[in-house]
């Protein structure tokens, strides 16, 4: 592909994840490289202006106005980065300054230096636009004459030499500039845009065990390519060109996103809010018919889902049946406790609301000691969080043997038991639980909840990963961060049940748009991935 195909494919490009990011990157790479626009030989060789500025800054050395500065070395065509495009020259970055300037803060102590009329630029000011007209804070001339900073001309180009290494911008009006930045001057030769273009794309490389830092002599002996004057500002005036169309393409792709997820919120929300099972009957037909135009990146999956899972647990996926026994009867053993339980939100006719504690008993976990080595050379599966990745826990990565059990804290657990973890950093954000299917023991960050009735199981494991968000809202930090589900909340937070028969039909329907998510979530995944393979296959393959 050549850098034409490139740009008559631009529109295409930009629709790929991170298109836009991309291409402007790739834009100025062909600009710096002389492959964003054609090579005139009318044009005034770049090695003129080389021979202009060295007779400039010779005369002003002996005119004591700038230092002599010491010789750089000269970069040949064997240890070039790349050939130069015809009229071109590989010079470095010294040879082409007036000078430069490094910068300083004045003392924070003193308030008179501070908060007066000059801007001052500091990192958090360079690499946000191109251009800076005014700063976050601000010094008086006392504080510039009471500090090591400069004032810096306009029109210099502002590079993080600290800190936010590489970042850079321009200057419109005289400001000061902190220790992490370097100013620089250039001769009347060389376009500052030119220049600014170039540090966009130049890959920096610092050197500092804690930040990343350029000494001011590496930063001066930095390579470039220097195209013809005239090429410049065409080179110049074609990355501007390209760029606002990129950001015109940006702003329709964000615009028509906007509107995507106004109307996919819209079509989930009519869905999720269906007040009863047949009405929602009619919302998810609906919805399917506009599955392609509403759902376009794997991540939209997600409150699809959600939504889904909502319905179920608020019994509006399947029609309820007055033929079933009430869940109450169910748990009539409990019927004292479920009188006191409370009520979220509205169930249907034969639903009750109960708590885990109803519905099983609990068992905790330890580690027996790691000093006895036998204690670790069994077969019995010991659960901790790290095994906690799937629904159907068959196994662990670690084992203990019957004596660790019979000889610490550690509990034997039987198959069809709820696994879930109570402390550690992952519930910060993920609420791990799982089903095992063989007899397991667990951790201390752990707990297992053993159901009355084995054949609630696969429900009770579907409740769980349902209420996911209710149960995270239940965890508490420490205040060195440790996260922490309290053990009274999380088993008597509000659980809706249903009859058993329900139970089996809300799996079944659940499974069955449940798979549809995933069917549509790869197929997204896929279409994505195709996308990102042409723009790297295109970017690969560009002549550059």
């Amino acid at each position: 592909m050549t850098p034409h195909d490139l740009l008559a494919n631009f529109e295409v490009l930009a629709e790929a994840p991170h298109g836009i990011q991309r291409l402007r990157e790739l834009v100025l790479e062909l600009a710096v490289r002389g492959k964003l626009v054609e090579q005139d030989p009318a044009d005034e060789p770049a090695i003129v202006l080389l021979k202009r500025i060295k007779v400039e800054k010779t005369r002003l050395v002996t005119t004591g106005e700038v230092r002599q500065s010491k010789p750089l070395p000269a970069i040949s065509a064997s240890n070039a980065p790349y050939k130069a495009p015809l009229g071109w020259v590989w010079s470095r970055l010294g040879n082409l300054l007036l000078m430069d300037w490094g910068g300083g803060t004045p003392s924070m102590s003193v308030s008179r230096y501070w908060d007066g009329a000059i801007p001052w630029a500091s990192v958090k000011d360079v690499g946000k636009q191109k251009y800076i007209n005014d700063t976050i804070d601000h010094i008086s001339e006392e504080g510039v004459a009471n500090s090591s900073t400069n004032l810096i001309p306009p029109n210099s180009v502002l590079v993080c030499v600290r800190m936010g290494l590489g970042k850079v911008s321009i200057n419109t009006r005289t400001i000061a500039i902190n220790q992490d930045i370097r100013a620089l001057i250039m001769y009347s030769e060389v376009s500052i845009d030119f220049l600014y273009n170039y540090f966009k794309i130049a890959k920096i490389e610092g050197s500092g065990m804690t930040v990343k830092g350029i000494k001011r002599e590496d930063l001066l002996a930095l390579p470039i390519c220097l195209p013809p004057k005239a090429e410049q500002f065409r080179i110049v005036a074609r990355v501007d060109e390209l760029m606002a169309l990129l950001d015109r393409l940006e702003a329709k792709r964000n615009e028509r996103e906007a509107s995507r997820t106004a109307a996919r919120d819209s079509a989930l929300a009519a869905l999720r809010d269906a007040p009863t099972q047949e009405d929602v009957e009619v919302a998810w037909p609906r919805l399917q018919e506009r599955f392609e135009e509403l759902f376009t990146t794997p991540e939209d999956i997600a409150p699809l889902r959600q939504a889904i899972l909502s319905l179920a647990v608020r019994g509006r996926l399947v029609k309820q049946s007055a033929e079933d026994q009430p869940a109450r009867n169910l748990l009539q053993r409990r019927e004292k406790k479920l009188s006191s339980v409370e009520e979220p939100w509205g169930l249907p006719n034969g639903w009750c609301w109960t708590t885990l504690s109803l519905l099983g008993n609990w068992v905790g976990g330890g580690t027996p000691s790691k000093s006895n080595v036998e204690y670790w050379t069994g077969k019995i599966p010991w659960v901790s969080p790290k095994d906690m990745k799937m629904d159907m826990i068959q196994d662990s990565l670690d084992h203990i043997s019957g004596e660790a059990v019979r000889s610490s804290a550690v509990k034997r657990i039987p198959a069809g038991s709820m696994l879930m973890v109570v402390r550690g950093m992952i519930l910060a954000h993920t609420f791990p639980v799982g089903l095992t299917t063989v007899e397991v023991t667990i951790n201390q960050d752990m707990k297992a909840l053993v159901p009355f009735n084995h054949e609630i199981s696969d429900f009770l494991l579907f409740l769980l990963k349902s209420s996911a968000g209710r149960v995270l809202k239940l965890v508490e930090r420490s205040t060195h961060g440790t996260c922490k589900l309290r053990f009274e909340h999380l088993a008597n937070m509000p659980i809706p049940f249903p009859p058993m028969p329900e139970q089996f039909k809300i799996l079944k329907k659940t499974a069955s748009m449940l798979s549809l998510c995933n069917h549509l979530e790869l197929t997204l995944g896929s279409i994505k991935s195709n996308q990102c393979s042409f723009a790297d296959v295109a970017v690969h393959h560009l002549d550059v």
